[in-house]
């Protein structure tokens, strides 16, 4: 998945700072990713107006949100099923928004039964690379078909909200 898109999709949730959005972008896809990189990509996005200044948060972090730009971007890349790391691409999409996640899935399966339903070739290696192909594209079709059957009975089952600052400092002690 591209560090961009998953950045974007997070950002649908409202205004965050860096290093809060690497903790979701990690908790959504499953994939780390440092601070450096966020704040590398998120410098671009806002000279591509994707991404405009969002204020501070009490401890005086700037916040970045999403312009209309990047929000139509979000919905322009879920929409495709062109990326192809659908194991995080997924789960962060259906933990920000369940019918994107669907349009998603739907788009991603579309592309995969024309990969799965593609002549051979008739050369032995090119047999063999086309048939591991196909295999793969399958697989990930059957996974994708069941997540977007769970999906559509509640778009919203995985929602999660940003998540909380944590506490800095001694846990209080109780009386």
């Amino acid at each position: 998945m591209h560090v961009r898109n998953g950045l974007l999709a997070v950002l649908l949730l409202g205004p965050a700072y860096t290093q809060q959005l690497a903790r979701e972008y990690a908790r959504r896809s499953g994939a780390p990713i440092n601070s450096g990189q966020v704040s590398g990509t998120l410098e671009r996005l806002a000279r591509d107006g994707m991404v405009e200044p969002a204020g501070t948060d009490g401890a005086g972090r700037r916040r970045h949100g999403l312009s209309l730009d990047g929000r139509s971007a979000v919905e322009a890349w879920a929409e495709s099923g062109v990326d192809e790391d659908s194991g995080a691409v997924l789960p962060l999409l259906a933990s920000v928004d369940g019918a994107l996640a669907v349009g998603y899935a739907s788009a991603r399966l579309a592309l995969l039964r024309t990969a799965v339903d593609a002549p051979t070739e008739t050369g032995w290696p090119e047999a063999l690379q086309r048939e591991r192909s196909r295999a793969l594209a399958a697989a990930e079709a059957h996974w994708l078909a069941s997540a977007t059957a769970e999906l559509a009975d509640d778009e919203t089952r995985y929602e999660l909200p940003l998540a909380e600052e944590p506490r800095r400092g001694r846990p209080q002690r109780s009386a």
